[in-house]
């Protein structure tokens, strides 16, 4: 418990962490905070080690509070400018923290990482989450390269939110959500005459045949985590 507070107190800013550290030191380095990949399980882990001590160690949940507004504080942030538009990028993994997901692709699936737009207050809509096409070049009147991993590699965290977020507030539509998902893994990760599922290596678009293209890959957080969060 010591090394824990003494890294807080090396390390944390507004209780966020930066992802790496000095193996030899024990020490942070200074480094990208975020709450994509190699962030992700710090922040996620500090209330459910609070809840598995049965609260009694209360410097998990002193952690948690101090890392939720430090990112409200310094994550989140509303732009009131127009002219240009201000485009966002998001990974699939901080959904844990949106506990939203964007239907507007294709597959139904959510790609690794996507440009987005904070939806309008007046007319929002899922839609408005995704910009699934380029933009367009100021000089040249072109379309630009699309700057988005359009993959899906079966991660839990979206599914893992709606099923929170369900035995949160009672309301079934985060389960129709999470098993509108579900089916859309059946439809596009499955492989074909077999029970394995892989990694989709394009959510934006399908074959012929109605099914997205597939990686020769499962991830072992599929059978680990998604699909005991998911068919919930």
């Amino acid at each position: 418990m010591s090394a824990i507070r003494n890294a807080l107190r090396t390390g944390a800013s507004d209780g966020l962490l930066p992802i790496f550290i000095n193996p030899r030191s024990g020490k942070f380095v200074l480094s990208d905070v975020r709450l994509g990949s190699r962030g992700d399980s710090y922040y996620e882990y500090l209330a459910k080690q609070w809840l598995i001590t049965n609260r009694t160690e209360d410097v998990y949940r002193d952690m948690y509070d101090r890392a939720m507004s430090g990112i409200k504080k310094n994550l989140v942030k509303q732009s009131t400018s127009s002219n240009p538009p201000l485009l966002y990028t998001a990974e699939v993994v901080p959904r844990f923290v949106q506990g939203r997901q964007g239907p507007g692709t294709r597959t139904r699936l959510a790609p690794e990482i996507a440009h987005f737009r904070m939806p309008h207050e007046e007319n929002a809509s899922f839609e408005d989450w995704y910009i699934k096409q380029p933009p367009i070049d100021a000089e040249t009147k072109k379309a630009a390269a699309a700057l988005i991993d359009a993959r899906n590699i079966l991660r839990p965290e979206t599914v893992e939110s709606l099923f929170i977020a369900y035995h949160l507030s009672g309301d079934p539509i985060y389960r129709e959500w999470g098993w509108k998902i579900f089916e859309s893994f059946v439809l596009h990760a499955r492989v074909k005459q077999s029970g394995a599922f892989a990694n989709v290596v394009d959510v934006m678009g399908s074959g012929p045949d109605g099914r997205a293209e597939l990686e020769d890959r499962m991830e072992t957080f599929w059978l680990a985590e998604t699909l005991k969060r998911d068919p919930q």
